[in-house]
């Protein structure tokens, strides 16, 4: 599976919300505030790399459309999750 296909799946993933993270130390106002703190790295890293503060790897200016923004962001977030601990499981 490409890297592409694989953020498209996981986007896909957390907009139906029929996921959510858990990690077994940690209570429901924990996670959510490790949720906002991923959310707002993603947002804040994403917007770095579509600025070109990294170089010109991501193309010419305009080339980072919004849609590439949203995997990147849906990307970075999951990847802090996971770095935290956490997990991905179905809803109960």
């Amino acid at each position: 599976m490409t890297r592409r296909a694989a953020l498209a799946m996981l986007l896909v993933l957390c907009a139906c919300s029929t996921t959510e993270w858990v990690r077994e130390d940690r209570n429901a106002e924990e996670t959510d505030k490790d949720i906002v703190d991923c959310t707002r790295y993603a947002q804040r890293e994403a917007s770095n790399r579509a600025a070109g503060f990294y170089g010109p790897s991501y193309g010419p200016p305009g080339a980072y459309g919004t849609r590439n923004r949203m995997l990147d962001e849906a990307g970075l977030t999951d990847y802090c999750m996971r770095s935290k601990g956490y997990r991905l499981q179905p809803k109960q």
